[in-house]
């Protein structure tokens, strides 16, 4: 049996497996990464690329089927990957992103092509993952199938096995194994800037500006803020359709000397030195309309901290309290008054930010990837 790995996925712009190639990558193992773009991606194409001895050999990329319906893209995805999978031979481990590549691949084990399949769920939505009664269905089915039928089980977040028992019936003997495998960072890539180039007035948010992140919020609080602090700025990274309506709130509300709207960020570099340079960070996510964060874990935050930048957060973060307890972060409510109370405390209190800084990137440590990947049996 080969030693050769395979990554399987549905990717948009990043996802936990590009971290895994990375680690592959680094520990010099052969390994297939295959994916297959996301329907909010630009095109429906289908990607492979083979890395030996830590360089990449080949790659190809798919017919781009966008406008095609659902069923005939998933029928497309699931051919590329067994037409391409059978040209490398036997694999001795799979991870696979979502239940659909799961079970695309069930069948390479059934033909003994792949030896141990482990199923690393990024995501669990309970219910309206889809506008559709049929698709919530069919997402949970193929799901399950995923988790009873994979060798191995990862899930980003503790919350995950609760859920399923409570929602979908799944049981938590259901699994052949089960482990946490928690979203993380590369802590020693991170920028570390020092005290006296930090924005000591800035509060920074970072993600895809969609209504359930809280992000409204944090703008409607910043006349408050600047009642106490009359310097502050207010630094958004990111796109969304709902990127328009905070533009026109902040024109409306003649906030345009306050906050900074960057955008879209594609350099990773660029994107983490922004963050890094900022006083305080922001993951103010709304309990009333936020159905994905609680039972997952939210890379965003693990950034915020690898950059040494203390963090607000709301309670649906698993990990909030040991943040409050490592003291680099507060909790707080997604509304205005709650969120400017808060942002003021820190951002009058530089001592209290730079005791928070240095807590923030001694806590990152706990979840490097390295540390992270060597703790699952992956390639042992």
């Amino acid at each position: 049996m080969s030693n050769k790995i395979l990554v399987l996925s549905h990717r948009f712009l990043t996802n936990p497996g590009d971290e895994l190639k990375k680690y592959l990558l680094n520990k010099k193992i052969d390994f297939v990464y295959i994916y297959h773009s996301f329907s909010e991606a630009e095109n429906r194409c289908s990607y492979l690329e083979y890395y030996k001895d830590g360089k990449l050999l080949k790659k190809k990329k798919g017919l781009d089927f966008m406008g095609f319906p659902e069923p005939i893209i998933y029928i497309k995805e699931f051919f590329y990957t067994f037409f391409w999978l059978v040209q490398f031979g036997k694999f001795q481990k799979a991870v696979c992103l979502d239940g659909l590549c799961a079970n695309y691949i069930f069948i390479f084990r059934s033909l003994r092509r792949i030896k141990k399949i482990h199923f690393w769920a990024i995501d669990f939505v309970p219910n309206q993952r889809f506008s559709s009664k049929l698709k919530n269905w069919t997402y949970h089915f193929i799901n399950k199938r995923g988790y009873k039928k994979s060798d191995e089980m990862w899930d980003l977040g503790p919350r995950m096995i609760e859920a399923r028992e409570k929602y979908i019936s799944f049981p938590r003997d259901g699994y052949k194994n089960h482990q946490v495998v928690p979203f993380g960072c590369w802590t020693k890539d991170y920028p570390k800037v020092a005290w006296k180039n930090i924005d000591k007035s800035t509060l920074v948010f970072m993600g895809h500006m969609m209504p359930k992140q809280g992000v409204l919020e944090v703008v409607l609080a910043v006349p408050q803020i600047i009642k106490s602090i009359p310097n502050f700025k207010l630094k958004l990274i990111g796109g969304g359709k709902f990127l328009e309506k905070i533009k026109k709130t902040v024109k409306e509300k003649k906030l345009e000397k306050y906050v900074d709207i960057k955008g879209k960020i594609n350099s990773h570099k660029e994107l983490e030195y922004e963050i890094a340079t900022s006083a305080l960070a922001i993951a103010p996510y709304n309990p009333k309309l936020d159905i994905w964060t609680y039972f997952t874990d939210p890379g965003k935050v693990k950034v915020y901290l690898a950059c040494g930048v203390p963090v607000l957060l709301t309670d649906r973060v698993f990990h909030l309290n040991k943040i409050v307890e490592n003291k680099c972060g507060a909790e707080i409510k997604c509304e205005s008054n709650d969120i400017a109370e808060k942002a003021i405390d820190f951002l009058s209190n530089l001592e209290k930010i730079k005791k928070y800084r240095k807590n923030a990137l001694n806590y990152a440590k706990s979840f490097d990837w390295e540390m992270i990947f060597n703790n699952t049996n992956l390639i042992k």
